[in-house]
């Protein structure tokens, strides 16, 4: 079992997160806490970066590809 983490992520806002991934399922750990409305939306492009680098790394470091599928109206698809 490979089990992979990062340091906590600064999105802006005074959010942060921090991205774990063990077992072909990847978690996210919110600080303060996972935002919602108005302020998601202002965080959401650093946080789908944040999570591209994260996956990117991940799939290197294991060899395999990794796909992930937003679900939402300004969604969108992407694998590393």
């Amino acid at each position: 079992m490979s089990t992979f983490h990062t340091e906590p992520v600064d999105l802006g806002r005074g959010i942060s997160v921090e991205f774990r991934y063990s077992d072909g399922r990847m978690d996210a750990v919110w600080s303060p806490r996972m935002p919602y409305g108005r302020r998601a939306l202002q965080i959401l492009p650093a946080y789908r970066r944040a999570r591209h680098v994260f996956l990117s790394d991940v799939s290197e470091k294991l060899g395999i590809v990794i796909a992930v599928a937003d679900t939402g109206p300004d969604s969108e698809v992407a694998h590393g």
